[in-house]
């Protein structure tokens, strides 16, 4: 080993330091927070394709996936997470499935990162760039929401910013372009929306600084091919199926892609109008292109009222570089971290659906176990919130001292006739401060303990989510812990308790006792939806009324209510069939264990008591609730529940097929890998002749007004 190599492992770059710094931040985070509902949305859509089956067919045909909406995500996301689900399906580790998850989103926001480095090192000196570089780095918002809540947007980002580098770079300081670049730069937004539509947004602007209509069809057809080659598969795999997601809605009424259309009345149609105005007038506005890329955003975001934070993540590379830009906005780019570290904190991600607010629902996470894959979590109850807390603050920290260390250096922008890889070569002034390992070390010893910890310390549990399963989705509770499992939601002011060695929940007299089941988040009582075959089925003990009472609630299940009555004579069960109006009376009561089955399939239903059945036409599952829902009183008396099992049919069966992975996930893959191949053959020769003729590189040219320019 030379002196030379020594000396760049033990002093390296800033930049490398400042990147590598920030991924080891990232994998700090990675196994400590965790967002179950969206990795088993997307586990759950890719094991349909996995197995052999069309997800997008699936969805389209049981409204029981709709509330999760993932399919709304192109067909190379899929591609994406499948081999995180291939690594899951070898180990049977979910903490490994997490991890393939989230570390290629923590790697998408270096190569973000590196990226906006050699857009801002074109026109800006190199500490400048720098320290923008840091600014976005080390942004907690970037930080916590990808890899704390592995939402997939920082692969479509990434390649979104790719795009905008080549982009920035195909035209030379005298007018020359570098067709090459440009076509770069069209297939990498290609790719970034085929990962999810989201950039589709930039089509028009940067169609808008194209000149010719020849290029521009050029460049939009590039950007459509990788979407188009990894969609074909599934067009013909089920055309109609496929089209029609556009128009379909989630259970709550909405269109995930276009929430104004979910909008009651006039009020719809009148704010996609505006805001397709709004949108307008900024595709045709005389203004700077990073400009016009931040507004972009900024309008969209306000437009699908993102109450997710993840969809504010789309605007931060681009108002990196716009605060770069312009200069008297500096003060904006340090306040600009803890402005999203405080919206991380006080403002709920999705408080418009779940009804909470604040610092409660963004450690929702740690302090109901129960959600988090963790049986025990490796920490006490405050822990994890202390040490995700002092993460995002030492990402404020980090982002702060590398912006304000790098900005006290003076070096010179390169010179106008540099080229961007020269550039990057040659103005590495020797007044920029070397990195130190002494950061790098500290937070490898912080990865080392925060996976150790959760690996050796923790009961690691998979999700209570239905999974696929021979042929249908099942979920069944048998109670193994003492806390209560998130399926159950107990509301009023009833008493309940679960006895976990008998696997029994008992519900008592009590002012409106009710259990819920349901599958989703804690406020969604109508998990399970209409299904074209399923399956209810639980132990039930009767065991006493309150005085004065005759009859009481037992189970209430949409289509059919189970009831415990009785007169001057008898005490019997009875189904009250809510689709005809019509009451079934079954076996006398008694105060011994009874098995009920409710069965659906073919647009009738099989209700059965212990050996006792009867036959109804009608009906539809959307909540399973034990205990009398609509009494607004008294329970009524005191009863028993275990053994609890919803199937829902019609699902994959089977082992996955070699043929149907070969159509749906390998052929496309291989047929873009074949596109790109036929596209760096077709450009060797203006490759050559641009190498001779290397067009000067304007800085800034691309994002002057035009009366400047």
């Amino acid at each position: 080993m030379t002196l030379n190599t020594w000396k760049k492992i033990t002093e390296p770059d800033s930049l490398i330091l400042i990147l590598s710094s920030a991924f080891l931040l990232r994998l700090i985070i990675i196994p400590l927070l965790y967002d179950d509902f969206n990795y088993w949305a997307f586990g759950v859509v890719t094991s349909f394709l996995t197995a052999g089956n069309n997800p997008y067919h699936i969805v389209i045909n049981d409204p029981t996936l709709l509330y999760i909406n993932p399919w709304r995500y192109p067909p190379l996301y899929l591609a994406l997470t499948a081999p995180a689900l291939l690594a899951k399906t070898l180990t049977g580790s979910t903490l490994v499935y997490l991890a393939a998850l989230k570390i290629p989103l923590a790697i998408s926001d270096i190569i973000a990162a590196f990226y906006i480095f050699k857009i801002l090192i074109l026109k800006f000196p190199r500490n400048t760039a720098l320290g923008f570089t840091a600014l976005y780095a080390f942004n907690p918002l970037v930080i916590f929401e990808s890899a704390g809540g592995g939402f997939n947007d920082p692969i479509p980002i990434a390649l979104t910013v790719i795009s905008f580098y080549y982009f920035s770079i195909s035209k030379g300081s005298r007018g020359t372009l570098c067709k090459t670049n440009l076509s770069k730069s069209a297939f990498f937004l290609g790719l970034g929306i085929a990962t999810k539509i989201y950039p589709l947004l930039l089509l028009p602007v940067f169609l808008r600084e194209v000149r010719g209509p020849a290029l521009r069809l050029t460049y939009a057809f590039l950007a459509f091919l990788p979407v188009t080659i990894l969609s074909t598969p599934f067009l013909i795999w089920d055309f109609a199926s496929y089209t029609s997601l556009l128009a379909i809605r989630n259970v709550q009424g909405q269109h995930p892609l276009f929430p104004l259309a979910g909008l009651s009345g006039i009020v719809g149609p009148l704010g996609i109008s505006l805001v397709a105005l709004i949108l307008l007038w900024t595709y045709l506005k005389n203004l700077k292109l990073t400009t016009r890329l931040v507004l972009v955003f900024l309008w969209v975001n306000i437009a699908i009222f993102a109450q997710s934070l993840n969809y504010m993540l789309w605007g931060v590379p681009f108002f990196t570089i716009f605060v770069a830009e312009n200069r008297k906005l500096y003060g904006i780019s340090l306040s600009a971290g803890i402005t999203y570290a405080v919206a991380l904190v006080f403002q709920g991600s999705y408080n418009g659906v779940s009804g909470t607010t604040g610092i409660y629902y963004w450690s929702y996470h740690l302090l109901h176990q129960q959600i988090v894959v963790f049986r025990e979590f490796p920490f006490s109850t405050t822990d994890p919130l202390i040490l995700s807390t002092g993460g995002l603050v030492a990402s404020v920290i980090l982002n702060a001292y590398y912006f304000l260390r790098v900005a006290r250096v003076k070096t010179t922008i390169p010179p106008p006739d540099t080229s961007p890889a020269e550039s990057m070569n040659r103005v590495t002034s020797k007044k920029l401060p070397k990195g130190k390992l002494v950061l790098p070390i500290l937070l490898l010893a912080l990865v080392i303990t925060s996976w150790s910890a959760v690996i050796t310390s923790s009961s690691f549990e998979d999700h209570h989510y239905p999974i696929v399963e021979g042929s249908s989705f099942q979920f069944k509770d048998n109670f193994r812990s003492t806390r209560i499992d998130y399926q159950w939601v107990f509301q009023g002011g009833g008493n309940y308790s679960i006895n976990a060695a008998q696997g029994n929940i008992d519900v008592s007299d009590a002012t409106n006792s009710t259990g819920y089941i349901f599958r989703g988040w804690a406020d969604v009582i109508d998990g399970f939806h209409q299904s074209d075959s399923w399956t209810i089925n639980f132990l039930f003990r009767f065991e006493s009324f309150l005085s004065g009472r005759n009859g009481m609630v037992l189970a209430n299940m949409t289509d059919g209510i189970l009831l415990v009555l009785r007169n001057q004579t008898t005490t019997y069960f009875s189904y009250s069939d809510q689709v005809n109006n019509g009451s079934i009376q079954f076996s006398q009561a008694d105060n011994n264990w009874h098995n009920f089955t409710e069965q659906y399939s073919q647009g009738r239903r099989t209700v059965r008591i212990d050996s006792t059945s009867q036959t109804i036409t009608g009906g539809k599952i959307s909540k399973l609730i034990f205990g009398d829902f609509n009494s607004g009183g008294r329970f009524g008396g005191r009863a028993q529940y275990s053994a609890v099992t919803v199937l829902i049919n019609d699902f994959p069966v089977g082992q996955p097929s070699a043929n149907s992975i070969l159509f749906g996930l390998v052929l496309p893959l291989l047929s873009l890998s074949a596109a790109y191949a036929f596209l760096a053959w077709n450009h060797r020769i203006p490759i050559r002749r641009w190498v001779h003729h290397r067009p000067k590189v304007a800085i800034g040219v691309l994002n002057k007004p035009r009366s400047e320019a």
